[in-house]
């Protein structure tokens, strides 16, 4: 239970720090940008499960927006290298293409800034479905990492939901051959982390709707 609310309070701060700089570029009055903060924290507090099986950590989050599959698939998941930076410039500083062009089979890297407890993450795009937005890669470096983990699969499924959209994110924690993890062994920095970019996201696509269309 104390993790459940201290995740929701450190995504609070990350939409807090959003919609920050979305005020400053944004020609909305400042009563609008209140009542958008609130509404996305009434949408995007998660369903959040988890399992273990076969020595493997699984864990699933989704949640709702009112944003259209398409627009945050675009911006999540094909402009993400450019727009996510921008948008969390405390915490990522550069995002860059080691191998590839962003397409399946790439391998691209997070930096960060030293506002951030990691220094990098870097991974492997296992596959992209525009066509059914879809999105499928696997960190294969990086402090997330720790000692026991050998990799992280992670898989993002965006579909219609009303007017909005459902995202749901599923992960497997591999741990190395001869390793037991449990939960407690899984970096709560790192699962926050992919929600927490989802979250700004959307704050900014709800703050520009003809972005992204």
């Amino acid at each position: 239970m104390s993790y459940y609310f201290e995740r929701v309070k450190v995504n609070v701060l990350v939409l807090e720090f959003s919609l920050f700089k979305i005020r400053k570029t944004s020609t909305t009055k400042p009563s609008h940008n209140l009542s958008l903060f609130l509404s996305i924290i009434n949408s995007l507090i998660p369903f959040y499960s988890i399992e273990t099986i076969m020595g493997i950590i699984k864990m699933s989050q989704n949640f709702t927006t009112r944003v259209a599959p398409v627009r945050l698939f675009n911006a999540l998941i094909i402009d993400w290298l450019n727009l996510c930076p921008k948008l969390m410039f405390s915490t990522i500083e550069s995002i860059e293409n080691l191998e590839g062009n962003g397409e399946a089979g790439s391998i691209v890297q997070i930096n960060f800034t030293d506002a951030c407890p990691m220094k990098f993450v870097k991974h492997h795009i296992n596959e992209l479905d525009k066509e059914n937005l879809r999105c499928k890669f696997t960190v294969i470096e990086g402090e997330i990492l720790g000692d026991k983990l050998e990799s992280i699969i992670y898989e993002v499924k965006i579909g219609p939901h009303g007017s909005g959209c459902i995202l749901k994110i599923s992960s497997e924690y591999h741990p190395h051959d001869g390793i037991e993890i449990k939960e407690e062994d899984i970096d709560a920095g790192g699962k926050d982390l992919a929600v927490g970019i989802c979250e700004v996201v959307e704050a900014y696509l709800m703050a520009h709707p003809k972005f992204y269309l």
